[in-house]
Parts: structure tokens; C-alpha cells; sequence
């Protein structure tokens, strides 16, 4: 009869043991909260964001007789700067919007070069030797992740503008060139 007793205490030891557990268990997730974003990640939109083709330089040559190969350094016209403000790290922002209008930016703080060189062919008439660019520009609305990762910091607002790479050409006045490109903005500006 003791013996009974004593395994009977010793089920009911190990069954509220058990149970215990199981609750503890059963608690256990409710304390790990999850996570509403990746901790120090930045979430950034975009508004009013545009490209548009920019001449920067341009020089117009007249030439008499055959083809020839021609080496000139057009005049710079305009500078087009890489800039960034607000609240957001500049590199990111340029970044961010190079991903918006699938550009390849320069870093913020460079600008277009003052002095280029245009090497091409000088035909009969006159020839406009052009550099230029795509600049990309728009307004931007930053927020980050905490640490915690369980919301977002206050939003920052601000501005980006960049540029790509310097494109270099010719252009007869005489040319039928497509409308949206520099060497019709060429010809637009030394042509008359």
C-alpha cells in the first residue's frame, strides 16, 4: 500500500512537472516578439523624380572640301553637379536613385568635367563638336529601421540630383538626328 502511494506521489510529482514545462513552452514565443522590419534598414520613396539630357559643351566648326579627322575641345555651356540634402546619408540617396530611373550616378560632389575632347570627323558644312549627359534628379522621403527592429524612425525628406557619364560626339548641321538626344540639343543651340 506504501508503495502504491509513493508511485502515485511520484506520477502526480512528474505530471505537474510536466505541465509546467508545457506552459513555460506554450509561453515561451509569446515573449519573442517579431520583428516589423531588418534593424538598420532604410526604406526610401520617391516623388517628382525626372531624367533629361544636358549639354555641357559645344563648339561649331565650318569645313570646306572632304571628311577629315578633326581633334577639338568644345566650350563648357553648363556644369552639372551630383548634390545631395536632407537628412539622408548621400551615398544612399544617390544610390537609391539610381535604382529609381536605372542610371549608373556619379557620387554625390563630383560634377562634369570643365575641360573635354572631342576627337571625330569633320564633314563638308558645319560640324557642332558636343559632350553632355543624363541628369537625374528628385525629391526623396527617408525613414530606418530601429534597432529593436520593431518599427521605423521619424521620416527625413530631401533632395538628390546626379548625372552619368560624359557622352562625346559629332554632329553635321545638316544631320537628321532623333529628337530626343544631345546631338539634336547640338544642333538646336549652334545651328540656329
Amino acid at each position: 500500500m506504501r508503495k502504491s502511494l509513493a508511485q502515485a506521489s511520484t506520477l502526480a510529482c512528474l505530471l505537474a512537472a510536466a505541465l509546467a514545462g508545457a506552459g513555460e513552452a506554450a509561453a515561451a514565443p509569446a515573449e519573442v516578439q517579431a520583428q516589423a522590419c531588418r534593424p538598420g534598414a532604410t526604406s526610401v520613396t520617391w516623388q517628382n523624380t525626372g531624367k533629361s539630357l544636358v549639354l555641357t559643351h559645344g563648339s561649331v566648326r565650318t569645313h570646306i572640301g572632304t571628311p577629315e579627322p578633326a581633334t577639338v575641345r568644345p566650350q563648357r555651356i553648363t556644369t552639372v553637379k551630383a548634390v545631395v540634402s536632407g537628412g539622408l546619408k548621400p551615398a544612399k540617396a544617390i544610390d537609391s536613385l539610381g535604382a529609381r530611373t536605372r542610371l549608373n550616378l556619379v557620387d554625390a560632389g563630383k560634377a562634369t568635367p570643365a575641360t573635354v575632347v572631342v576627337r571625330a570627323v569633320a564633314r563638308s558644312g558645319r560640324t557642332v563638336f558636343f559632350a553632355g549627359t543624363t541628369k537625374a534628379s528628385g525629391s526623396y522621403r527617408a525613414k530606418t529601421c530601429n534597432a529593436g527592429g520593431t518599427g521605423y524612425g521619424s521620416p527625413v525628406t530631401g533632395k538628390a540630383t546626379s548625372w552619368t557619364s560624359v557622352q562625346r560626339g559629332a554632329v553635321n548641321c545638316a544631320d537628321r538626328v532623333p529628337s530626343n538626344s544631345l546631338a539634336r540639343k547640338a544642333q538646336a543651340r549652334f545651328c540656329g
